[in-house]
């Protein structure tokens, strides 16, 4: 194992970076503005440096190696390490306390739009500064973990085992059709239909895809048998496909009820299946964070509250 002292990170791991996702040298070194051995050469030290090897060439293309995938995934972490040091830094010269909070997609609208700005005001309101970054459960839990982050909003499961966390609100899926389509009509879709259906669903690994395909397999349906056209992150996106036709989802019902009050789509249940999730404020044991948890959950609880009364 090399001596931590030996590597350095620097602008070289922008050419590993490169090289990854182009695969080649020369097509690296067009993007940054450098010659292809240039672009080798800082490769090769990177490699000496670590003592591995970090490509195999094969047929013309460069493929990444199993060492080569933990260092870029550890790059990403050093990134958001030094993106937290520097708003801690912005933070100290500015007299404010920086907060970063992580959130799913599907939950941020709700998080910057509805739950932040009913948090109770501290004395001065320029002593907080939130600051919001978004990804998967499991990358949130990880940036936890390594204190990039203060607090995580997710959705779904997570390791009970290495964090407290406060449940902060309930939420379900729904099925997103199109409102011209015979399931709006008729307000429900069977699971035999759904799996006719071409489906525009989220990634694999978010918490809205596992817990869709958890309820399918409960249910003794195999994901197997869905036909699933494309998978995208934004709900945005997914919505403006549902829209035209190009097929039907499955998402948070609090993600797409905008979309729905607008008549842009419609939202239906799935005959027979209960998929209800919890949202969860999540922070590392013994870390004040626990107090802004239960902040959203009080700002959640009125939300809901003030819906519910506007709809009476």
């Amino acid at each position: 194992m090399k001596d931590p002292g030996q590597i350095r990170f620097d602008h070289r791991y922008d050419s590993l970076r490169a090289v990854y996702r182009l695969r080649r040298y020369s097509d690296a070194a067009d993007e940054l503005s450098l010659t292809p051995s240039a672009v080798s050469h800082q490769i090769r030290a990177i490699e000496k440096e670590l003592g591995a090897a970090l490509f195999i060439k094969k047929k013309n293309m460069l493929v990444p190696t199993p060492e080569c995938e933990i260092v870029l995934r550890n790059i990403g972490r050093v990134d958001a390490i030094v993106s937290r040091m520097e708003s801690d830094m912005d933070g100290c010269r500015s007299l404010q306390k920086i907060v970063g909070i992580g959130v799913t997609p599907s939950l941020q609208s709700r998080l910057t739009g509805v739950l932040l700005p009913r948090l109770a005001p501290p004395e001065d309101p320029q002593t907080v500064k939130f600051v919001v970054s978004s990804g998967t459960s499991d990358e949130l839990c990880d940036r936890l973990a390594d204190e990039v982050i203060d607090l995580a909003v997710i959705e779904g499961g997570f390791d009970s085992s290495k964090f407290d966390s406060l449940l902060i609100d309930t939420d379900y899926l729904t099925v997103a059709v199109p409102s011209s389509s015979r399931y709006a009509a008729r307000g429900l879709i069977t699971v035999s239909e759904l799996v006719s259906e071409k489906l525009i669903l989220k990634p694999e690994n978010s918490g809205t895809r596992r817990l869709f395909e958890s309820c399918l397999e409960s249910g003794g349906v195999s994901p197997s048998r869905l036909n699933i056209i494309m998978e995208a992150e934004s709900v945005d996106t997914i919505i403006r496909l549902v829209s035209a036709g190009y097929g039907i989802s499955v998402l948070s019902e609090r993600s797409c009820s905008g979309y729905a009050e607008r008549g842009i789509i419609s939202t239906v249940p799935l005959e027979s299946e209960s998929m209800t999730r919890g949202i969860h404020a999540v922070y590392n044991r013994g870390s004040s964070a626990g107090e802004i948890a239960m902040a959203l959950r009080m700002a959640a609880g009125n939300s809901v509250s003030e819906r519910e009364n506007s709809d009476k």
